[in-house]
């Protein structure tokens, strides 16, 4: 059973703080539910938003709409030239609407296009302008940083940014792609409501959510605030379904094999019966609907089309001349004062001819058209590819070229953009893998993406429940903490360094449950490897317990349970840290972190200084490092640095796109790590920066898959060694040499 795609739509418009049936400036063109397939330009989707001081905004918002509509459909080539010309012709109307008025009352405006076309949703937009697609359970936004988006429409051009429709007669026009699938939804929306809630809250209201859902969450968060949107939810389609949904519209639905069986030979009439001109007229008409020739031959030709109604014109004629049952009821008298008068054989031997001439001529005429059409149709279809395969390579030699990096970027994804189109056209044409090849190659190098080749798999951890998620090294020692089943691991590296030792040991160091001195161990929060340094004696690794007692583990005497002060001051431990004997505890409902002091008796038994000089938010926080200076990351994506409870100015700097749903931050004292690591989950890459914030480099998994679920990570600069935890799996990498592989981090 073959899977099609349809759509589900819904709109908001809240005006004045009351809720409207209608909206004004918002478009959905479907000639039906299901997503189109083919080489057409699918279904049309549109939102514009106009501000100012003028009238007549909402009559101007619907000039604007017929125009994209009217502009897109007739626009010559596919769809992002189809895209391109509706959003020019729309910013060529309201540049002549605001040339007739006063300059105190022209507007200006933004306009946001999705066309969907089988598993493809192309996306332009001009000034201000929103999109969010939920695909795959993530919200991406389109697009993702605009000054748009943080201002109020009348510091748009105050302000000097991007200029916005109806202002002169050029217009930027932003391209985007992205692929849908059954579950998706798309939301076209006016820039109000990025200021109005956040992308997390966007994505709440909006992913898996039905349509009528998602309404009410979008009409709960603007609060009574003016928006608009539109709301498409992406459906799966059984074929059967798609037969009753196209019989319901009054489409002809007529299967191949059902045509071949009614013009078989022989084939008795039924009394009561359509006439002969009426089967030859139907299976005609559901042949040309079944050929969607009129999709075929849009864009070919106003004389091709005439010729073709010409002929069609001529053959419904006629039929009607020379059929049985064509007459009109003026011809019957005459008709039957022919027949009196010649020998009703004959009639019939005549009538049976021109059946089996036309039966023989039709199929001939209608394979000589569509022959026609495809080949001047696979002419156009070739100029096109050949167009836009010219043009990404003309953007791509424009960015070899690039003077800065950002415009190299926006000139590389725009080429692939146009090779994506390209690929629906001829898929199996080996130039455009080819050359898709060449512009990514040339991205991940702007980009400084240094892959990552060899990735061993040292451990899994299959047991119901597991989840791990804090790595860390000592020499060939390696422990792990798995917070699903509260268990801590210890493995030790072979001679060569590239996988485990088959020990005939458990690899359990501590359990939940386990009894050490007087207590009895409960849930494990964190784990850290304590140095020596500030009195402290011994090297060992300190594990937290949701109980408050902080365990050590020395390779030589085993697990104890060491001494800690004022634990009372605690109230939701959530990290923990060390520097040269000092223990660090992050407390993210205390909003502080307790720093103690090692003691004579091997533990921490006096009271803790706070940290913190000043108030700092710790919500949110996801991981915290140490060199000195303390590290702290946030879910973010922002990471703040401290010295002495003072925040210290830092910046990520340099980074072709922000972290997204980070998991863990590494580094270390300078003598051991000169860098600062991120594990960026939502981009599934690890990236490297100066430890004042300058992008250095980025690793990314050769083998698709292997950084899907980014937990933690361990780095050893000394050994050029990367331990991550990804999904369920230990992973070990080479770091590869090359830039910032030595240099100094600023330390």
């Amino acid at each position: 059973m073959s899977i099609r795609l349809k759509t589900t739509i819904g709109h908001l418009s809240i005006v004045d703080g009351v809720a409207r049936e209608g909206a004004e400036n918002v478009l959905a063109i479907e000639p039906s539910p299901l997503i189109p397939l083919g080489r057409g330009k699918g279904n049309l989707y549109a939102i514009v938003e106009v501000a100012g001081e003028g009238m007549g905004r909402d009559e101007l918002c619907q000039l604007l709409l017929e125009t994209i509509n009217k502009e897109y459909f007739r626009a010559p080539g596919g769809i992002t030239a189809g895209l391109r010309q509706a959003i020019k012709a729309a910013n060529a109307q309201l540049f002549r609407e605001n040339r007739d008025r006063p300059i105190a009352e022209r507007l200006i405006g933004g306009v946001s296009c999705v066309a969907l076309r089988e598993n493809d949703a192309y996306i332009g937009q001009a000034g201000p302008a929103l999109v969010y697609a939920a695909h795959k359970g993530e919200l991406a936004r389109y697009p993702e940083t605009s000054p748009w988006l943080d201002l109020p429409p009348l510091q748009w051009v105050d302000e000097g940014y991007v200029v916005p429709l109806g202002i002169r007669r050029d217009v930027d026009i932003d391209l985007f792609h992205c692929r849908v699938q059954p579950g998706d939804t798309i939301v076209l929306a006016e820039t109000a409501l990025a200021q109005i809630a956040g992308q997390d809250r966007i994505a709440k209201a909006v992913v898996y959510q039905e349509v009528d859902i998602a309404l009410a969450y979008l009409k709960r968060l603007a609060g009574g605030r003016d928006c608009s949107a539109l709301v498409i939810e992406i459906l799966a389609v059984a074929e059967e379904a798609e037969a009753e949904i196209l019989e319901e519209e009054g489409a002809p639905f007529v299967k191949v094999e059902s045509f071949a069986e009614q013009v078989r030979p022989g084939r008795e009439r039924q009394p009561a019966g359509p006439s002969a001109l009426e089967r030859v007229t139907t299976l005609g008409e559901n042949l040309m609907s079944r050929l969607d020739l009129a999709g075929l031959l849009q864009g070919l030709g106003g004389g091709l089309m005439a010729g073709l109604a010409i002929l069609g014109s001529g053959v419904t004629t006629l039929f009607r001349r020379i059929l049985p049952g064509a007459e009109t009821p003026e011809q019957v008298p005459a008709r039957r004062v022919a027949q009196a008068r010649r020998p009703r054989a004959a009639a019939e031997a005549k009538g049976n001819k021109v059946m089996i001439a036309l039966a023989i001529a039709i199929p001939l005429i209608v394979a000589l058209l569509v022959g026609v059409v495809y080949l001047q149709w696979g002419k156009a279809r070739e100029a096109r590819f050949t167009e836009l395969v010219e043009q990404a390579e003309t953007k791509h030699a424009l960015a070899l070229n690039a003077s800065d990096k950002p415009t190299a970027r926006g000139l590389l994804h725009e080429a692939q953009v146009l090779l994506t189109e390209a690929h629906t056209l001829e898929p199996e044409d080996p130039k455009v893998d080819k050359l898709h090849e060449k512009i990514q190659d040339t991205l991940d190098e702007i980009n400084n993406v240094v892959p990552l080749y060899w990735i061993g798999a040292l451990q899994k951890y299959d047991d119901p429940g597991s989840d791990p998620g804090r790595v860390t090294l000592s020499g060939i020692d390696i422990y792990v903490l798995d917070k699903g089943t509260d268990r801590v691991y210890k493995y030790l590296l072979n001679e060569v360094g590239d996988g485990l030792q088959d020990l005939d040991v458990d690899p359990v160091l501590l359990r939940k449950g386990d009894q050490r001195g007087d207590i009895v161990v409960s849930d494990l929060v964190d784990m850290v490897w304590m140095s020596v340094g500030s009195g402290r004696q011994t090297s060992n690794l300190l594990v937290l317990e949701s109980g408050g007692s902080l365990l050590e583990y020395d390779p030589v005497f085993g697990l104890a349970v060491l001494p800690v002060g004022d634990k009372d001051k605690w109230r939701y431990p959530q990290l923990i840290g060390s520097y040269f004997g000092n223990f660090y505890l992050l407390d993210s409902q205390s909003n502080q972190i307790f720093k103690y002091l090692p003691t004579a008796d091997g533990g921490y038994s006096n009271p803790p200084e706070l940290w913190f000089q000043i108030d700092v938010d710790l919500t949110g926080v996801v991981d915290m490092a140490i060199d000195g200076y303390i590290y702290l990351l946030y879910a973010d994506g922002r990471i703040l640095k401290f010295m002495g409870g003072e925040l210290e100015p830092f910046e990520l700097t340099e980074l072709d796109e922000p972290l997204r749903g980070p998991t863990a931050i590494f580094t270390g004292p300078d003598e051991e790590t000169k860098f600062l690591y991120v594990a960026d989950a939502g981009n599934r890459r690890i990236v490297q920066f100066s430890k004042e914030g300058q992008f250095i480099r980025q690793f990314r998994a050769a083998e698709p898959g292997v950084f899907d679920q980014l937990k933690n990570l361990h780095v050893d600069e000394i050994g050029s060694k990367l331990y991550v935890l990804s999904g369920n799996t230990l992973y070990m990498a080479n770091i590869p040499e090359g830039e910032g592989a030595s240099e100094p981090g600023g330390q």
